[in-house]
């Protein structure tokens, strides 16, 4: 018999500045995430072993958090848990989404696209993501097209797809 796990449905969420504290209940979210669509940035998988996969990982997924300006955390108020993550870099005339994703738990709805904008409109410039290689990657690249208002720029020298978020439309 097939059990399928349960998935939750945000209500009341926030976000929050990113503690160190906070590193590895982000970090277990990512490694979960990670082993499901297997991220090209993150893949450290070929001719290693688990720990040394792991403490790779770990020092990479650091350093990418280390790098960004600005570093948040999504929070179930309801059950006073972590649900998401999203790191930032800030140049000079526009904002990058480095990282974002949510605990595989929570289905996402209406609150989670709250919360996120919410999070980019405190930047008062354009916030620019570029979607790189993963599993199912052209259906994530339509669901991110499908729910947030965005400009299409390209792609870059790596095949990424650049999208810049129109957040005046959210005011």
């Amino acid at each position: 018999m097939l059990h399928l796990k349960q998935k939750f449905k945000l209500e009341n969420g926030y976000y929050r500045e990113y503690k160190n504290s906070d590193f590895f209940e982000i970090f277990n979210l990512f490694l979960i995430l990670q082993d499901r669509i297997k991220t090209k940035y993150f893949d450290e998988r070929i001719g290693k072993t688990d720990f040394f996969q792991l403490s790779m990982l770990k020092n990479k997924f650091s350093n990418m958090i280390n790098s960004c300006d600005y570093v948040y955390v999504a929070i179930d108020r309801d059950r006073d848990k972590i649900f998401g993550f999203g790191a930032y870099r800030d140049l000079k005339d526009v904002v990058i989404l480095d990282f974002m994703f949510k605990n595989e738990e929570y289905i996402f709805n209406a609150e989670m696209k709250r919360i996120i904008i919410d999070s980019m409109k405190k930047f008062n410039k354009p916030v620019r993501v570029y979607l790189g290689g993963r599993e199912k990657f052209d259906s994530y690249v339509k669901f991110i097209m499908r729910i947030f208002k965005h400009k299409y720029i390209g792609k870059d020298d790596f095949g990424r797809v650049i999208l810049e978020f129109d957040l005046t439309q959210y005011r």
